[in-house]
């Protein structure tokens, strides 16, 4: 299982899908070789990029399964538990344990407007009814409020959570987590902003978890690599080209919200690639065009991926 040490990168795969829209098990087992070969740290399933809220429970057994025996214990395998309340989010992560995960992945409570001290009691109640620890994810764009980094702190530091993801892109919102929890009992903190690894990792982050790993997991891992050993050009290199990699999530999507722009131009960019045999997307996200196959084309090649 995990320890308080997960560290380095750690995708969020995304969930092919066949034309019938059920989870295409070969393309999934394909790209997690593909993630593991590249020198991947952990795999996370379930996540945003691997469009968990818009899969049925039955799906996402069939994900946390495949990765999980996929990955064969080669890497821990952290599992999205996402769900309105602290009951659906047991199910949930007691699911995903079952199915193979090692750690689960808990957004705070949502549609249900929750006070702080309701929050706090969410995590507890997840970490005390399910044999796993729990991360907690910090995605204020989809669940429309962000964790308060005192709480967080405070459920680190007395071991209800091993670790934060966190998808804010917030610098102000890490310095001020990872000040307070300086001296507490050291915990994963895991990051998505593409276009700060650089920085969050300086300040302390231990680990990167981006959709965009699944486009082309080696310039990540080269990235944290670098940071490790201080080579600052090779940071900077790669950066570089993951930052051109964001162009990603800007390309044409007629008829689609954040969601369908951000999955879709991974899914693109992987069919390019050849990683997933098709860039099917889940219902209601609206298909992948033609015109954004052709702007994920122009994006690999500007960042020298393929």
């Amino acid at each position: 299982m995990p320890d308080a040490s997960l560290h380095g990168v750690i995708p969020p795969v995304v969930t092919p899908l066949d034309s019938e829209g059920q989870v295409d098990v070969r393309s999934l087992e394909a790209l997690v070789e593909t993630l593991l070969r590249a020198g991947v740290h952990g795999v996370f399933a379930l996540g945003s990029a691997g469009e968990a809220a818009y899969l049925t429970d039955a799906q996402r057994r069939v994900v946390v399964q495949t990765v999980a025996g996929s990955v064969a214990g080669r890497v821990p395998v952290l599992a999205g538990a996402v769900d309105t309340t602290a009951s659906r989010v047991i199910e949930q992560g007691r699911a995903a344990v079952e199915g193979g995960a090692d750690g689960i992945v808990v957004t705070a409570p949502f549609y249900a407007r929750a006070s702080v001290a309701e929050t706090a009691r969410h995590f507890e109640q997840v970490a005390a009814a399910v044999e796993s620890p729990v991360y907690a994810y910090n995605i204020p764009a989809n669940v429309h409020s962000s964790l308060p980094t005192e709480m967080v702190a405070d459920l680190l530091e007395r071991g209800v959570l091993r670790g934060v993801k966190d998808s804010s892109r917030d610098l102000g919102w890490l310095r001020t987590l990872l000040a307070a929890t300086v001296g507490a009992p050291s915990s994963a903190v895991l990051v998505s902003a593409e276009t700060l690894l650089d920085i969050s990792l300086d300040l302390g982050a231990s680990g990167i978890v981006s959709g965009l790993v699944n486009v082309d997991p080696a310039a990540f891992v080269r990235l944290y690599e670098s940071q490790r050993r201080g080579d600052r050009a090779a940071v900077a290199a790669e950066q570089n080209r993951i930052t051109v990699l964001t162009d990603l999530y800007h390309g044409p999507c007629p008829g689609g919200g954040p969601n369908a722009r951000e999955v879709g131009g991974i899914k693109a960019a992987l069919t390019a690639l050849g990683k997933i045999e098709n860039g099917a997307m889940s219902a209601p996200l609206p298909p992948i065009s033609d015109e954004l196959r052709h702007h994920a084309r122009g994006v690999l090649t500007a960042a020298g991926v393929g």
